[in-house]
C-alpha cells in the first residue's frame, strides 16, 4: 500500500490533531517495570515474616512472573493488553501467597484492596467490584474477628500498593496514548478502504511551503458509479471501491493515495509533470482488468484531472484538479490537466455571471449570423443565428461560453425566447427565400409556454413561419419525455420547421429520429471533418443521405472549412453547407451569391 507519509519527498509530517498525548512524559516500558516489580515483591516476601516458606514462595513468584512475561511477549499483544495480563497474574499471586502464608493474609488483603483501588483500566468494572467484595469478606473480616498481629505486614502492604499504583498509572497513560492513536487513525483514514482521507490530504497540502519539492495532485472519479450502486446494490459498489483503492495504492509507494469520499480518490505525486503523467497512465493500466463481484464482471473506468504546483499554490491544487476532472468527464477525454480558462472562479467568469441576466433583458446579447449555402448554385439559402455578447470590458463573448453561464444563471428559457425574437427582427429584412435557423434546447420544446410564445412572435412580427427553423441539440434528446412529442407537433403545425442539430455526434443518431418528427438534419462538424481523413465513414454518410431522401428531410453539413471538405460533402449528395470556408458569423448576414462549385447545369454527381 502506498505510504501516507511520503517521507522521501520531504513532505510535512501530519499533525496529530486534537488527539494528543500529554507531553512531556517518559513513556513507561512495561517489561522493565515488570522486572522491577517482581524483584521488589520477591525481596519483600523474603525479608518480611511471610512464614517458613517465604524463600520458596519468592522463587515461585519469580518463576510465575517469568513464565507469564514470556507467554505475554510471545503473543505480540499491544501495550495495554500486556499490562492487563500482568495485573491479572498479580492478583492470582496474591491468592497464592494468602494460601501459603495464612498468618500474613491481612497484609496481602491490604495489597489486594490497594491494587483494586488504583482502578486498573484493563479489568472490566464488574470484575473490579466483584474482586473488591470477595477480598473484603475473605481477608479483612477474619482478621478483624480473630485479631491477628498485622504490624509487620503493614509496611510490606504499603510497598506493594506503591508498586501496583505505579504500574497502573503507567498503564493508564499508555492506555490513553493508544486510545488517542486509535482515534486519530480513525479520524485520518477511510473506514471502507483503509486509505487516508480528505483530512490527511488537506494537512499535507496545507503543510507544504513554497520551497517544498513540487508535486502534482491527481483527482479520480469512477465513471457511472451511481449506476453500479443503483443496479447491483451498495455491497457491489463497496467492493468496487475497495478494489479500486487496492489497485491505486499498489502503484507507487511514494505516492499518497487518498479517498475523498463517495467514488472520488486523490493522489499526491511528487516530482515533475512527466511523472504525474506516468502515474496517470499507470492508473489507466491498472484499471484495465475487469473486476469480478459475485460472479459479475465489471469494467471500471475513471475520469482523471490533474493540477501541478508549477501552475498553482498547494492550497488551490484540489480545486484546480477538480475542475480538470469534470472537464475530462464532460468531454470523455483521458487524464486532463487544469487550464486557467476552465476555472469557474476566474475574474472573467465572475464578471460574466454578474452581468448575464441584465444582458439578456437589455438586449446586449444579440444574434450574429452565419450563411448556409447551396453548394451547387452558390446561393445563400439560410442563416443560422449564433449568440454573441459584446461585453464592455471583455469584448465579444461567444455562444458556447454564453450558454454555459446562461444555464448556471437558470435563464435558458428567457435566453432562447430573447434570441428568437431578436433573430426574427433581424431576418425580416432578408430576401424572402432565405431561411432563419435558431438554436433551442429540448427543454424549450417541452415547455408549456414556448409554443405559444413562438406563435405570438410570428403573429406580431409578421414573419413567415415557413422561413423559420428551430434547431434542437441532439445530445439533449436523452432527456426526451412524452411531453415533447405533442409540443413539437404544435410547433410544426404553425409551419415552423424542426432540425436535429449535431446529427452523427451520438452512436444512436439514427434511432433517435423517431423521438419526434423533424424536417432537417444537420451533420455534426467533427463527423464532416473525419470524412476527409477516414474513408470508412463514407458508408454511414451514404446511409444518412439515403434515409434523409427517403424521409423527405433537408440535409445541412456544418463545419465546412475548406474546398476539399466542401467537395467531399457534395459528392455524397449533401447540397446545403455552412462553415468558415463560406463565412464566419457576422453581425449581419451576407446575402450575396457565392461562386458556385460547378458550372450551371452540372449535378453533384459530376463533381
Amino acid at each position: 500500500m502506498a505510504s501516507s507519509s511520503m517521507a522521501s519527498d520531504g513532505m510535512a509530517a501530519l499533525s496529530s490533531g486534537p488527539y494528543k498525548v500529554p507531553v512531556p512524559w517518559r513513556r513507561p516500558d512495561p517489561l522493565s517495570q515488570r522486572v522491577g516489580l517482581t524483584v521488589a515483591i520477591c525481596a519483600l516476601v523474603i525479608l518480611l515474616p511471610f512464614g517458613p516458606y517465604r524463600v520458596p514462595l519468592a522463587f515461585l513468584i519469580a518463576a510465575v512472573q517469568l513464565i507469564a512475561t514470556v507467554v505475554v511477549r510471545r503473543r505480540k499483544a499491544t501495550v495495554t493488553e500486556e499490562l492487563g495480563s500482568y495485573l491479572f497474574v498479580e492478583h492470582l499471586l496474591m491468592l497464592v501467597v494468602v494460601l501459603v502464608a495464612p498468618s500474613g493474609y491481612l497484609g496481602i488483603a491490604i495489597v489486594a484492596i490497594g491494587s483494586l483501588a488504583s482502578n486498573s483500566p484493563y479489568v472490566p468494572q464488574s470484575w473490579l467490584r466483584g474482586l473488591a467484595v470477595i477480598t473484603m469478606f475473605t481477608f479483612v473480616a477474619p482478621a478483624l474477628i480473630f485479631g491477628l498481629d498485622t504490624g509487620p505486614m503493614v509496611i510490606g502492604a504499603g510497598l506493594f500498593i506503591v508498586g501496583h499504583v505505579v504500574l497502573n498509572r503507567s498503564g493508564a497513560l499508555l492506555h490513553a496514548e493508544e486510545v488517542a492513536t486509535a482515534a486519530q487513525y480513525e479520524a485520518d483514514h477511510d473506514a471502507l478502504t483503509g486509505l487516508p482521507n480528505r483530512r490527511v490530504l488537506r494537512a499535507v497540502l496545507d503543510g507544504r511551503g513554497d520551497t517544498a519539492r513540487p508535486v502534482a495532485l491527481l483527482l479520480l472519479d469512477i465513471d457511472h458509479f451511481k449506476e453500479i450502486n443503483d443496479s447491483l446494490g451498495h455491497d457491489v459498489g463497496d467492493h468496487v471501491l475497495r478494489e479500486v483503492a487496492r489497485r491505486l495504492a499498489g502503484i507507487d509507494d511514494e505516492v499518497l493515495v487518498v479517498r475523498l469520499g463517495g467514488d472520488e480518490f486523490a493522489a499526491v505525486v511528487p516530482g515533475s509533470v512527466a511523472r504525474a503523467d506516468e502515474f496517470a497512465e499507470a492508473i489507466d493500466r491498472c484499471m484495465q482488468p475487469t473486476t469480478w463481484v459475485h460472479g459479475v464482471s465489471l469494467a471500471v473506468r475513471a475520469s482523471i484531472g490533474l493540477a501541478h504546483t508549477y501552475a498553482a499554490p498547494p492550497r488551490l491544487l484540489l480545486r484546480y484538479a477538480d475542475i480538470a476532472m469534470y472537464r475530462a468527464k464532460r468531454e470523455g477525454a483521458g487524464p486532463t490537466w487544469y487550464r486557467p480558462e476552465d476555472n469557474p472562479h476566474t475574474e472573467r467568469r465572475i464578471m460574466l455571471m454578474q452581468g448575464i441576466v441584465d444582458a439578456i433583458e437589455s438586449g446586449h446579447i444579440r444574434p450574429w449570423f452565419q450563411p448556409q449555402i447551396d453548394i451547387l448554385t452558390g446561393e445563400v439559402v439560410g442563416g443560422e443565428a449564433l449568440a454573441r455578447w459584446d461585453h464592455p470590458r471583455l469584448g465579444v463573448v461567444g455562444a458556447a461560453e454564453l450558454l454555459e453561464h446562461v444555464k448556471l444563471a437558470g435563464k435558458q428559457h428567457e435566453f432562447s425566447v430573447a434570441m428568437l425574437r431578436r433573430s426574427i427582427e433581424a431576418a425580416i429584412s432578408w430576401p424572402g427565400h432565405i431561411r432563419l435557423s435558431v438554436n433551442v434546447s429540448l427543454r424549450d420544446i417541452r415547455s408549456r409556454d414556448f409554443g405559444a410564445e413562438v406563435e405570438f412572435l410570428l403573429a406580431t412580427t409578421g414573419f413567415d413561419p415557413r422561413r423559420l427553423t428551430l434547431e434542437v441539440v441532439e445530445y439533449a434528446a436523452d432527456a426526451c419525455t412524452d411531453g415533447a412529442v405533442p409540443a413539437a407537433q404544435r410547433i410544426r403545425s404553425t409551419g415552423v420547421s424542426l432540425s436535429l442539430d449535431d446529427f452523427g455526434q451520438a452512436a444512436s443518431s439514427l434511432a433517435r429520429l423517431d423521438l419526434f418528427d423533424v424536417d432537417e438534419l444537420k451533420i455534426e462538424r467533427r463527423f464532416v471533418a473525419r470524412m476527409i481523413r477516414q474513408r470508412r465513414d463514407d458508408p454511414f454518410v451514404d446511409s444518412v443521405v439515403a434515409l434523409a431522401n427517403r424521409l423527405g428531410l433537408r440535409l445541412v453539413a456544418e463545419g465546412v472549412e475548406n474546398d476539399e471538405m466542401a467537395r467531399a460533402v457534395a459528392k455524397v449528395g449533401i447540397r446545403v453547407v455552412q462553415g468558415y470556408h463560406y463565412g464566419r458569423p457576422a453581425r449581419t448576414l451576407r446575402v450575396e451569391r457565392f461562386a458556385p462549385m460547378a458550372p450551371p447545369g452540372a449535378s453533384l454527381l459530376d463533381l
